[in-house]
């Protein structure tokens, strides 16, 4: 059954970066290790890039974070994770919009440079511009996915792996919020394979509040109705907050003063629990 991290700590690196540490009971045997970083934001625009008008507009609109500004704490933080981590995990938002600058800073820094990362697309991967953009991309979402696709470092619809035969890492596209048909029997399988075998279940870019995910992917979790699993998962977290509050100070302001990212992946980690 799905488990609250019991230990919330934070830590800061020698290298300067404050890291989050979660520590979830797995059972016996070896710890298990994942190292997850998100929203990167990289923006950077080659020559190519800069001849495509609707790039170059996009370049000169946005000036969030322009020219690579976080690359080197995207270095920093990478190179740290990987001393002591079996998976690193970033899950969405690489970059601020598509181009081939982006791309190809990702496989070198990324994809080329740890063999144990995987990615996942956030909602700024699949787009080539801002909303204050005024130029009309030609570019359709199945070129562009098909474009990053080609050049990404793992399958961007759907990965799973088994880390030291104890847990299983999922990792699920809903970069344009919504999920896909493929996916369904994919999870179903490796849920069913979870159970049998008992692993762990680790779930990345996923939020069990959405509206999609309850349509698309209810099947893979057992749930005839969406409304059931909304009102499971609210339960679930009601009833740890009691106990939290009852039994562990720490883990109850935990829960007061959770971002909203953590109250989505609160809800994520009772989902796999849920039989119907």
């Amino acid at each position: 059954p799905p488990v609250t991290p019991n230990r919330v700590s934070y830590k800061t690196l020698p290298s300067l970066i404050v890291r989050r540490d979660l520590t979830i009971p797995a059972g016996i045997g070896e710890t298990v290790v994942i190292s997850q970083l998100t929203d990167i934001h990289l923006s950077y625009y080659n020559e190519e890039d800069l001849k495509d008008p609707v790039l170059k507009e996009a370049y000169e609109v946005y000036d969030w974070r322009k020219d690579n500004a976080t690359l080197e704490n995207f270095q920093r933080t990478l190179s740290a994770a990987a001393k002591d981590s079996d998976l690193i995990v970033v899950t969405g938002d690489l970059y601020n919009y598509y181009s081939q600058g982006n791309m190809e800073t990702l496989k070198e820094h990324l994809f080329d440079k740890y063999s144990n990362a995987i990615a996942t697309l956030g909602n700024h991967d699949v787009n080539r511009q801002p909303d204050n953009c005024t130029l009309e991309d030609p570019v359709s979402y199945d070129e562009l996915r098909a474009a990053i696709a080609a050049g990404w470092g793992n399958d961007i619809t759907y990965v799973s792996q088994i880390i030291k035969d104890k847990v299983m890492v999922i990792a699920l596209d809903n970069g344009s919020s919504h999920f896909f048909a493929e996916q369904v029997p994919l999870l179903t399988a490796d849920l069913q394979n979870a159970r049998e075998n008992g692993f762990g279940a680790v779930f990345a870019k996923a939020d069990a509040g959405d509206k999609c995910f309850n349509e698309e992917l209810a099947v893979a979790i057992k749930i005839e109705q969406p409304e059931e699993m909304e009102a499971f998962v609210s339960q679930k977290i009601e009833e740890r907050k009691a106990w939290a509050r009852e039994n562990n100070s720490q883990l109850f302001q935990y829960y007061l003063n959770m971002s909203f990212k953590d109250k989505n992946m609160l809800k994520y980690t009772v989902i796999e629990s849920v039989e119907g």
